[in-house]
């Protein structure tokens, strides 16, 4: 920058040829030139030169170059234009260079203040003059904004400030000086309230020559703040000291400057009210200027301001400015405030507002360190504040708004009172421009608005005036009056309610921000603790001041009720008369009257109130009528004067009790003197006096100037004629007047200082007020408005209502919120919707009776009002929708009303005309309803936002549940909601070439449909293919859309997670839906029977509701059966199936129901963690239905067909619910009983046979696992296979089920699931409507059990133990151990063949007589299978073969003989014979050993000679059977020609002689075949046998020849041969055998062999021992007793 220097020089040559183009100042004269004469040029020269020998400009006097400047601005002889010149080279000095730091700068600034406030020049046009006064408005505004502008003192600060201010203010001035002066004043008021609170370091002092001074006796040495002349006499002091100068600073009465004030000379003081000093928090590497004063104590020759600047303490008009001015400046705008002072201007109200806003923006909290300010704002700018709120100037409401803003952000904790008397008249400032001035409730609400979305103003408005005694519930009459003004009754919406009801969502939302903030800073444990001690404080006084405020009005009514009010509910303890006399003083509410008449009486507890009421004030008081006029404003006196004698009396005997002087001599004295106060007061203050007939001095003294002293006399004429007493009571709410603001300015003496909460302790219980108002507000807006941007501004409050209610878990909200979010979807119907808000409404009510104890407020009017005034139909008769209600003025709804009306005259928003019309037209209106939501973009977004808080919140959920059910219900109806889940349902696998006969028949009908168009579509190469364009309604595909991104399988999904109290309620409401016992809401069926079905449906027991179903069924029965007319007449008849049953809560369908029970069972099926909370009320709902089903059948089968597909639904639901967590013990546990109520639909069984057995497979294959290791599943699985092995169509799939159960995990097998599959085996192998395959499928699966049954129970052979020879009894000891293993291994066969052999073979031995050829034929495959298995030929014992073939075989062939004449069983009966050959030769080392072989060969015997005679392929099979067995028999030694040796009875004789006699019988062809390889004697004695034949007949033909010859030698004959006898007994003496004659020879030649002979049976026996070990051990009881005999002896 350049050189100050030059630059003064400048201007300083600059002025001079201004002044010289004036005529007055122009000379030509030399000496003029050199040595002028005008002081103003002369003293230019002077500074020029003076310029040109400074060398550094730091040490030039500022005073010195600024003093001709300023001299042409004091002077009154110079032109504008001079005078501007002037001011623009002084305006320019204080931005360039002219600072803190300059020389001598405390008194040059004060010059330059002065000289600008008090500046004179020559008027001449108002345009030139106006260019002055706004340099003079730069001069000011830059010489307070300078540095150096804390050196200017307080008078001075005022004038300039006073100056701009009145610029502002002429009438006459331009706008545009106005405005100028308007903003310099608003920056001079901005940078002196700035700088106050600001501190620096003192400047250091200019660079002058040190003098030295004398101090309180002490020799100091300091430098001087200003110039001082010193002793020096130095040419260059002496040119530089510039000549004095005589100016005139007294204004001149010019234009613009006649109203400014004198000005004040150096000897005026100005008397301010003595305040203490500030003591504001330093900045930051600063000094206070406490502490510098504590840092020069001994420096007595100066002062330091508060801004830190030391002054001469001689000279006083050297100190700068501090609070003094502050407080004068403010005091100044405040009075101008004032709707009633003298200047009523507008622009200066604005320009006044303006500035007490900017202090108030600047300082603050701060203000409170200036009392005198504090009190002017408490007193008068509150008063004048809430004075302007009732005018009706836009500018000045809205400043008073954004003043009272600031206020209550800065100085709230001393404006308690006052803050409340805003609310209150703020609110009624709002009621009363509702009609007539729009834009002032604009602004109110607006403003109201940033008090509500402030953090923590909602909570300090509960702590400081709802649970404050002597405060007004704000924050609750707050809510109430926000929330009546969010929405209209029968007008369109406005602005303003949005505006209202955007302030409700704000104090929700300051909610919610405080407890986000809280969650992120970091509380210690001690403030924590604090914290819950002033909640429990809070709540109680909240609670007690609810309560007293009760006794209070018990009280005005009747004060002995009020006693007994206290005593009942504990308010004081005990009710003494001192707490009676508390409770007068303290509680507010109380009427005054009542107390000085309840004072007054004469009473023994009277008496004693009065007393305690008496001495609770301060008795001891010297001055008297100071605790009169306290006393007498606590209550009003009462009328009669015996009543004032009574109180006066004690009253004025305690007074007298109490004094320590004798100014009274007696009790008496003092009564005089208070009644005497008491008709001066009266004298004084009634207005039926008038003013000349009111008390003067002279007539009081005179009156008591006997009695009493002087100086008690003046102390009370002087107190009362100065102060009217006021009785204490509550100030009128939204009143103000100078009697109500006396008032609230005597209570916010009681009440204290507003204490900020800064909490969210409370806001659980703020939250329970506001939203009982919140929710039915935004339901309203949200039904009246159209805009959709509106409308989602709407459902985000709905969302942060959700997410308050869900942080502080209020369950009762969120229903509340969502059921009103539900009805604004259109999906729910009205009616029923109405009754549950009723409903809702009175559970509440009960709950917040009787556990809301914060809250204060009335609900039932409110929410009966909301449902008085509910409009959920907006449908017109004529079928269309109501126009859009936009946001409209209240200059535009009457014309909005007008518009808004039918052609008939009926407005659109009559809801009454509609009801009555919905009422004759039901069914048009339940379908219309529908349509409605597919165009109604509102009720989409409504549907989003409902999902939405429900997906997010659905662990808060509770009744709402129903109505989300009965949306998605009324979606899915709508045909507009995917998928939510897989459907339950087991579909059936069609064939391919049903469907491609399906596909043609299709193609043939469109075909013939087409042909018409497509005759004129020639050029399409294949007609079939051509398909007709489906159309696609734009709106029903974007409600898709809408339900889409309502993502409500999520919902679902989140039920896993789901608390139990919620999902009993979605279960609940799913039972409720698809349960066919549901009855009637209405009021009109509310009946003993109705009663008792809905506490059945309510407690989904199988006793209760079984006890309910009768009354209910037979009803609906009736119903159906007698009145088909009613049924006609219910408008949701067409969905009714079950009978004259009336809707839950929306019209219901099959679809419906049906799609709900799907539901259900996926969410059992997601909550199988907590299976045991939910699976028993599944599995009871579903019996309850089953139930019905029961009795509906045995009453109507028409009825019975209504219920399948729910039917079938259930039992396809638990199906897949039984395929998925049978594993679970809380399902398996009840799977008997579940299968037990599948057994029960045998009525529907045909109709869902088949998908049953689906699910059946399905269940078997997914838990085949499961099912081996746990035997006792088998059994219900296996009833549900018996229940479908009878139906065609689901035996395949049943016997599959039981097929993978058998043969999967064989091993897992037991004796007991083998028993169990026998029975469903059985029943496909009996059942004659199933096909042939499963029959076979069945006999697989016998044979399978057949097979596996030794390994099941463990069959196996029992080898010989080994002896142990090594110990004595080692042999014995095993001997008996294998004793007992055969033994047990005998009881185990002996089972086998009962349970489970015996059986299955004659159950295959039946099917071998089945009419179809397969059937037999496989039967006697697996017959001939088993009965020749290894199992039987192993371990079956001897006796059991008998029982097998008595009971199988034998049985197998007499039934085939009984056929006989059928001859498609030729070929069975070929094999039966054929069986019987093989099973007798496979076994028979074991049949022989059976006490009864002989009986089962002669048995054998008779059936295969019975069987030779039955066909010609038998008589040619059975006697090669019958060859072939012998010969077995015959190699095997059982069947042997006799030796001649056996006696008759020997059973190998008989065996031989029996088979022979029967062959030779009825095959005799076979006998020389048999006997030629069986016996190698045949032939020899065969010819032995014709030889003696051929000699008997030549004996018989010698004797019949030659009998008469031989009579004599007979003798002789007969003795030879008794002599040839004699010798062969000697000779064979000791051979056993007797011989017959005939054989005699041959026996003889047998003779030699003998010996030979007799060791081969001893042989045979050692065989037989070995080839059945087990011969040697006795057998038990139940195995038939086996011979040891050799059968060949």
């Amino acid at each position: 920058m350049i050189d100050p220097v030059n630059i003064i020089q400048g201007e300083v040559y600059g002025l001079i040829s201004n002044l010289k183009l004036n005529s007055r100042w122009s000379n030509s004269s030399y000496q003029d030139t050199i040595f002028p004469e005008n002081p103003i040029l002369r003293s230019l020269k002077n500074l020029t030169n003076i310029l040109h020998n400074v060398s550094d400009f730091k040490n030039l006097d500022t005073c010195i170059y600024l003093e001709p400047f300023l001299s042409v601005i004091k002077s009154n002889q110079t032109s504008g234009f001079i005078t501007g010149a002037a001011l623009t080279s002084v305006n320019k000095f204080l931005n360039l260079f002219i600072d803190e730091e300059s020389n001598n700068i405390h008194k040059g600034i004060r010059d330059i203040a002065e000289a600008a406030a008090h500046c004179k020049f020559e008027a001449t046009d108002a345009r030139s003059d106006e260019i002055v006064l706004m340099k003079i408005l730069q001069v000011l505004n830059s010489c307070v904004k300078n540095p150096a502008g804390i050196y200017i003192s307080n008078d001075l600060i005022f004038e300039v400030t006073n100056a701009c201010y009145l610029m502002s203010d002429q009438s006459r001035s331009s706008e545009l000086l106005k405005k100028n002066a308007e903003n310099s004043v608003q920056e001079i008021v901005s940078t002196i309230f700035n700088r106050y609170n600001i501190y620096i370091d003192p400047p250091q002092p200019p660079p002058t020559p040190v003098i030295t001074t004398t101090i309180n006796n002490t020799t100091t040495t300091t430098p001087s703040t200003t110039p001082i002349t010193t002793n020096t006499t130095t040419d260059e002091t002496d040119k530089i000291q510039p000549p004095p100068l005589e100016i005139d600073f007294s204004p001149n009465n010019d234009l613009f400057f006649s109203n400014l004030p004198p000005t004040t000379d150096e000897t005026t003081t100005v008397v301010v009210e003595p305040t203490p000093q500030p003591t504001p928090q330093p900045q930051p590497q600063s000094v206070s200027p406490q502490q510098s004063q504590k840092q020069q104590p001994q420096q007595k020759g100066f002062t330091i301001n508060p801004r830190g600047v030391r002054f001469d303490a001689s000279n006083q008009t050297d100190k700068p400015y501090d609070e003094t001015v502050l407080i004068r400046l403010f005091k100044l705008f405040v009075t101008n405030i004032n709707i009633s002072s003298s200047q009523d201007d507008t622009s200066t109200k604005l320009l006044c507002l303006n500035l007490v806003n900017t202090i108030i923006q600047i300082r603050g909290s701060q203000l409170e360190q200036i009392p005198s300010i504090l009190k002017i704002i408490q007193q008068d700018l509150f008063k004048f504040l809430l004075l302007n709120l009732q005018m009706k100037n836009v500018q000045i409401y809205s400043l008073s708004m954004r003043i009272f803003f600031n206020l209550f952000i800065g100085l709230k904790r001393t404006l308690k009172s006052q803050f409340e008397a805003f609310f209150n008249v703020l609110m009624v400032s709002i009621q009363e421009n509702n009609k007539s001035h729009y834009e002032l409730q604009e602004l109110a609400l607006e403003g109201l608005r940033d008090f509500c979305k402030l953090p923590h103003t909602m909570i300090d408005l509960f702590v400081n005036y709802d649970c404050e005694l002597h405060c007004s519930n704000v924050f609750e009459n707050l809510c109430k009056f926000l929330y009546k003004n969010s929405f209209p009754i029968s007008q369109p919406i406005t602005s303003l309610h949005l505006i209202s009801f955007e302030n409700l969502l704000s104090i929700v939302q300051s909610i919610e921000d405080r407890r986000t903030r809280s969650l992120l800073q970091q509380k210690d444990q001690k403030q924590q603790q604090l914290s819950t001690e002033q909640k429990i404080d809070y709540l109680k006084r909240k609670e007690h001041k609810r309560q007293l405020v009760i006794a209070a009005e018990h009280f005005n009514r009747k004060p002995n009720d009020a006693i007994e009010y206290l005593k009942n509910n504990n308010l004081y303890t005990p009710v003494t008369p001192e707490n009676i006399a508390k409770f007068l003083l303290e509680v507010p509410k109380l009427n005054k009257t009542t107390v000085g008449e309840y004072l007054g009486k004469r009473g023994e507890i009277n008496e004693k109130v009065r007393h305690h009421y008496i001495s609770s004030f301060n008795l001891k008081n010297p001055n008297c009528m100071t605790v009169f006029r306290e006393f007498l404003e606590s209550f009003k006196i009462p009328g009669e004067s015996a009543v004032v004698q009574i109180i006066f009396e004690e009253f004025a005997q305690k007074i007298y009790e109490n004094r320590s002087d004798k100014l009274f001599l007696n009790a008496d004295k003092v009564y005089l003197y208070i009644y005497s106060a008491l008709m001066l007061h009266t004298s004084l203050y009634n207005p039926v006096i008038s003013q000349k007939e009111r008390m003067k001095f002279s007539n009081f003294k005179s009156m008591l100037n006997k009695e009493l002293p002087d100086e008690l006399i003046q102390e009370c004429f002087d107190d009362i004629s100065e102060n009217e007493m006021i009785v204490e009571e509550e100030p009128q709410p939204g009143i103000i007047n100078q009697p109500n603001w006396r008032k609230i300015l005597m209570r916010s003496k009681r009440i204290g200082d507003y204490k900020s909460a800064n909490t969210n302790d409370y806001d659980r219980e703020i939250f329970s007020i506001v939203l009982n108002l919140v929710i039915p507000a935004i339901s309203k807006v949200f039904e009246k408005i159209e805009n959709e941007s509106l409308c989602q501004r709407i459902l985000d409050g709905f969302h942060l209502c959700a997410q308050v209610s869900a942080n502080y878990n209020i369950i009762e909200v969120i229903d509340n919120l969502m059921t009103s979010l539900c009805n604004n979807t259109t999906l729910i119907d009205n009616t029923v919707e109405q009754q549950q808000q009723q409903s809702n409404l009175n559970n509440s009510n009960q709950n917040n009776v009787n556990n809301n104890n914060t809250s204060n407020i009335n609900i039932n009017n409110i929410n009966q009002n909301n449902l008085n005034n509910s409009n959920n139909n907006n449908l017109i008769p004529n079928g269309t929708t109501q126009p859009s209600s936009n946001v409209t003025t209240p200059n535009q709804q009457q014309q909005q009303i007008q518009t808004n009306t039918t052609n008939s005259g009926t407005p659109l928003s009559n809801s009454n005309g509609i009801n009555n019309n919905n009422n004759n037209n039901n069914n048009n209106n339940y379908y219309y309803n529908e349509n409605v939501f597919i165009g109604d973009n509102k009720a989409q977004l409504a549907t989003i936002a409902t999902f939405e808080i429900a997906i997010k919140y659905s662990n808060l959920l509770g009744e709402s549940w129903r109505y989300i059910i009965a949306i998605i219900c009324r979606l899915n109806k709508m045909d507009l909601l995917s998928n939510i889940f897989e459907n339950i349902d087991f579909p059936i696998e069609t064939t391919s070439n049903s469907k491609g006969g399906k596909k043609q028949e299709d193609q043939k009908q469109k075909q013939n449909s087409t042909s018409t168009f497509l005759s004129f579509r020639w050029f399409v190469a294949d007609s079939t293919d051509y398909e007709e364009p489906e159309v696609v309604d734009p709106h029903k595909e974007k409600a898709k859309t809408c339900v889409d991104n309502c993502h409500i399988t999520d919902l679902f999904q989140e039920t896993k997670s789901l608390p139990m109290h919620s999902l009993d309620q979605l279960l609940y409401s799913l039972f409720n839906i698809t349960n066919p016992t549901k009855q009637s809401s209405s009021s009109s069926t509310t009946t003993t029977n109705s009663t008792t079905t809905t506490t059945t449906t309510n407690n989904i027991t199988s006793s209760t509701t079984s006890s309910s179903l009768t009354t209910t069924t037979t009803t609906t029965t009736t119903n159906v059966l007698n009145s088909p007319s009613q049924q006609h007449h219910n408008h949701h008849s067409h969905h009714n199936h079950y009978g004259n049953t009336s809707n839950f809560y929306y019209s219901i369908n099959q679809k419906q129901e049906l799609f709900c029970f799907d539901l259900l069972s996926h969410i059992i099926l997601l909550n199988e963690e907590r299976l045991g909370l939910v699976w028993n009320k599944y599995f009871e709902h579903c019996e309850s239905i089953i139930n019905t089903f029961e009795q509906v059948v045995s009453v109507s089968t028409a009825n019975a067909r209504l219920m399948t597909p729910l039917i079938e639904k259930v039992v396809m639901s638990i199906m897949y619910l039984l395929i998925r967590l049978i594993r679970k013990k809380e399902v398996f546990s009840t799977l008997s009983a579940c299968i037990k109520l599948l057994l029960r639909v045998g009525n529907v069984l045909d109709s869902i046979a088949e998908k049953m057995s689906i699910s059946l497979i399905q269940l078997v294959q997914k838990n085949i696992d499961f099912l081996s290791t746990t035997p006792s599943a088998w059994e219900p699985i296996l009833a549900l296979i018996v229940l479908l092995s009878g139906n065609p169509k689901s035996s395949n799939r049943a016997c599959d089920a039981l097929s993978l159960m058998i043969k999967t995990q064989p091993d897992s097998l037991t004796e007991e699931t083998c028993l169990h599959c026998l029975e469903p085996i059985n029943c496909f192998i009996d059942s004659k409507t199933i096909p042939h395959g499963v029959v076979v499928k069945s006999m697989e699966l016998l044979y399978f059990i057949f097979t596996n049954v030794t390994k099941i129970l463990g069959i196996h052979k029992i080898e010989s133990g080994t002896n142990d020879h090594s110990s004595p009894n080692g042999g014995m000891v095993g001997f008996q151990t294998t004793r007992i293993l055969i033994r047990k291994m005998d009881v185990k066969i002996n089972t086998a063949w009962v349970k489970f052999w015996s059986k299955i073979l004659v159950k295959f031995s039946s099917l071998c007589l089945d009419p179809k050829p397969d059937i037999r034929n496989n039967a006697m495959t697996f017959l001939q299978k088993t009965i020749l298995s290894s199992s039987l030929q192993e371990f079956l014992p001897p006796g059991r073969w008998f029982d097998c073939f008595v009971d199988v075989v034998f049985q197998l062939l007499d039934n085939l003989k009984e056929n006989s004449r059928e001859t498609n069983f030729e070929d069975t009966r070929l094999r039966a014979s054929a069986l019987l050959s093989k099973v007798f030769l496979q076994n028979l080392n074991t049949i022989i050993k059976c006490d009864q072989f002989t009986t089962l060969w002669d048995s054998i015997l008779s059936h295969l000679k019975i069987y030779m005679g039955l066909s010609e392929l038998l008589s040619e099979s059975v006697p090669e059977s019958l060859k072939n067995m012998l010969l077995v028999m015959n190699n095997c030694g059982v069947f042997k020609p006799p030796t001649g040796e056996e006696s008759e009875e020997d059973i190998s004789k008989q065996l031989w002689d029996s088979t022979w006699a029967a062959i030779d019988e009825f095959c005799p062809k076979i006998s020389e075949d048999v006997l030629s390889r069986v016996d190698p004697n045949y032939f020899l004695k065969k010819q032995q046998q014709q030889q003696q034949l051929q000699l008997q007949l030549q004996q018989n033909q010698q004797q019949q020849i030659q009998q008469q010859q031989n009579q004599q030698q007979s003798q002789s004959e007969e003795l030879k041969q008794q002599q040839l006898l004699s010798q062969l007994i000697q000779q064979n003496i000791n051979s056993p055998t007797i011989i017959d004659t005939p054989n005699v020879l041959q026996q003889y030649q047998q003779q030699p062999q003998q010996p030979q002979q007799q060791q081969q049976p001893q042989q045979d026996q050692q065989d037989q021992e070995e080839f059945n070990p087990i011969m040697s051990i006795p057998m038990v009881p139940i195995m038939p007793n086996n011979t040891n005999n050799n059968i060949n002896k």
